[in-house]
This record gives structure tokens, sequence and C-alpha cells, in this order.
């Protein structure tokens, strides 16, 4: 309500007394009070007290202040870039977030200067730091800089990034393998450091650290999917993985190259996970597809199988349109779609083709109305029989035709 409020110096009188005051669980809370509340005229009469609250001992009441004075970079730059020589004292702090704070705050107050820049990340990666946050935030920094001018992998900004590899902190080290992957001047040869990086955590027993590593190979995968490849072995322990998240990942990223003989383990697999994971298993048998065309037979199977069994209308639908797309896109695919008998009612398999519709004999089909739409949603036609080069409609229901 300070927009509005008639009141805010008695407000900020109050704040400013509690800031400074001998009881250490006011002071912090006060200080992020009192910079919510001040506009750029009042950030005068508070920078003594904030350029005090940066370099106290206290790290609550540190913390509190560089992270309250990023916000107040907004309203008056100016004014917090005089308080540089605190915040530098404060990067020199021994507490972990105080120092990843002050390296954020500086960073922001050089951030036009892209030579301060550099030199901040040379001076720190040279100094050492205590917070692993702080690392990962150079990391970012120095990432941002060679994309932005262009640099290639012979820079110091990348041999910054590429020595955090060997970091003693496990965050340190995914953070600058994930950077280096994803640099626009990293070629495939270049990867290998990396990517044997992430191979070591695959096998951490760390559910997260498998997870991150698996995610970030998956990425890799798309663009560079030999990159990866030496990664198989590993990746192949994780489908059988009791986080069904990093196992779902790890079947997508070895479909990415090509290891399409997992199928029989994927389709063990699949009956374990959410419908939501399923359809991402689909979407990468059909980049598959799309990548090695002569597939076609065993990933079709494979897909007729997944539609047979229960599941919901998203997924399902996502089945049938990778079908489609399969039999669009590979002409040789035509002849194994008609022999799996696709559910598809009525489908134009090419623009242009004769018409040709597909007559459906439907057992057991109910004669009410409500139950032929639960049938369709909960079943979604696994029970059809489709028979092929019918020339009349008449046999189709008329409930499907509308």
């Amino acid at each position: 309500m300070s927009t509005v409020a008639n009141d805010v110096i008695i407000v900020t009188s109050s704040l400013t007394r509690d800031m400074t005051g001998k009881e250490d669980s006011h002071r912090g809370p006060a200080i992020r009070a009192l910079c919510k509340i001040i506009d750029a005229s009042m950030m005068q009469s508070v920078k003594r007290y904030m350029k005090q609250a940066i370099v106290d001992k206290l790290p609550s009441v540190a913390s509190a202040a560089l992270t309250s004075s990023v916000h107040l970079m907004r309203q008056g730059p100016a004014v917090v870039k005089r308080w540089v020589n605190e915040v530098q004292e404060a990067v020199n702090n021994d507490n972990i977030m105080v120092q990843y704070h002050a390296l954020g705050l500086l960073y922001q107050i050089r951030r036009t200067n892209k030579h301060a820049i550099r030199k901040l990340i040379v001076k720190f990666s040279k100094a050492g730091l205590r917070s692993p946050y702080a690392y990962c935030f150079l990391i970012r920094i120095a990432a941002n800089l060679i994309n932005e001018e262009g640099e290639g992998t012979d820079s110091p900004m990348y041999d910054f990034i590429d020595s955090c590899l060997r970091h003693k902190n496990e965050m340190v080290i995914y953070e600058a393998a994930s950077t280096i992957v994803s640099l626009k001047c990293v070629t495939p040869n270049e990867l290998s450091s990396a990517v044997n990086v992430l191979q070591l955590f695959i096998s951490s027993p760390k559910p997260v650290l498998r997870y991150a590593a698996v995610r970030t190979l998956n990425k890799v995968a798309i663009q560079y999917p030999a990159a990866v490849t030496a990664c198989n072995v590993d990746l192949e322990t994780l489908i059988t993985d009791s986080n069904r998240s990093i196992a779902t990942l790890a079947i997508t990223t070895l479909l990415k190259p090509g290891v399409d003989r997992l199928m029989k383990q994927i389709s063990s697999f699949s009956s374990e996970i959410s419908d939501q994971f399923k359809t991402v298993v689909v979407d990468a048998i059909k980049s598959l597809c799309q990548k090695f065309p002569r597939k076609h037979t065993v990933l079709m199977t494979f897909l007729s199988n997944m539609l047979r069994e229960e599941g919901g209308y998203e997924y399902k639908k996502a089945i049938v349109n990778t079908i489609i797309s399969i039999v669009e896109e590979n002409p040789e695919a035509k002849e194994a779609e008609e022999e799996l008998k696709a559910e598809k009612p009525i489908h134009e398999l090419q623009d242009g083709e004769p018409f040709r519709s597909r007559g459906l004999v439907l057992e057991g089909f109910p004669s009410t109305e409500d139950k032929t739409v639960n049938m369709i949603d909960n079943q979604l036609l696994p029970n059809l029989v489709i028979q092929l080069d019918v020339e009349s409609k008449d046999i189709l229901p008329k409930r499907m035709e509308q």
C-alpha cells in the first residue's frame, strides 16, 4: 500500500530504526521492507544504512541488503553504483550466499561494460570462490559473452568453463557440462569432455544427478546423436530405473541415435508410466522413423500394439497421428499399415489419391448413445476390425459417420 499511503515517512523512520537496531532478527526483514516502499527520491536518505548493511558481519543482514540493492538498481542505478567498494568487499565474504548475492549485484553494476565483465570473470576464476552458486553464475556470464561476441573454443572464457568440469562441486561440474553442450561455437568433437562428465553422472546414486545428466544428453542427442553413442550402455541401465522420469528420458535418448532393439524393453516399461510420458515415447518413435524410414515395420508393429493397450484420448490420438504421419511420409509403410489395420476409419493416404472408404464391422456395438460414447472414450476402437478396400460406407454405423 506504499503507493497510495500518505504518511510513508512514518513507516520509513520505523524501518530505519529496525535495520540499525540491536535485534538481529528484525534487521534483515526491515531492509527488505524499506527497499520495497522507497522511491528514487528517498534513496539518498538510506544509502548510508545500506552501505553499512552490505558489509555487515551477519550473513542474513548482508544478503538482505545485497538482494534489495539489486531491486533498487531499477529505480536509482546511479546511486547503487556508488556502493561498488562495499559490494567488492562482500564478494570476499566467507558465507557462500553472501558471496553469491554480492557477485550478482556486482554484475548488475558492470553489465553494460563488456571489458569490465571479462576482467571480473578472469579475476575470480584465478582467485577462487567459496560459493558454488557464484561459480555457476560466472559460468553463465562467460557463456553469454561467448555467444554474444561470437567467440570460439580458443577464448579465455571457454577455457574457464572447461576448467569448471574439474571442479570439486557436482553442481558446478554439471553447470559447466550443460553450458558447453549448449554453446553455439562447439562442434561434435569438442563435446566429448562434457559428455564424459555426464556419463559419470548417469551412474550416480543420486537421482537428481541421474535425471540432470540424462535430460542434458537427451538434448544433445537431438542435434548430435552420434555424440551420445558412447553412453548407450549406461543409458540402457536407466531403462529400469525406479524413477520413471529418468527411465523415460533414457529411452527417448536411446531412440534418437536409432537403438530400435530396445522395443521389447519399452513394451514392458510403457505399461508402468503415465500417458504424458507415453506420449513422449511416441514422439521419439516418430522422430526415429523419420531418420530411419527402413525400420518402419518394427515401429509400426510397436505402435499398433500400443494402440490396443489402455490409455487416454490424447495418448491414443498421438499414436494414430504418428501412424498416419509415417504412412504419408514413407510410401513403403502403406502396405504395412494395411496389414496392421491401423485404427483410422476414414483417411486419405495422399492428396489426389482416388477416394477409398474403409468399412468397419463392429462386434457387440452398444445399442445406446451413452454406451457408445463410453466405449469410444475408454477403448478408442481397439476392438474394431477394419476391413480395407470396401467400396461402400453402408456398413459404417451412422454414429461413427457423424
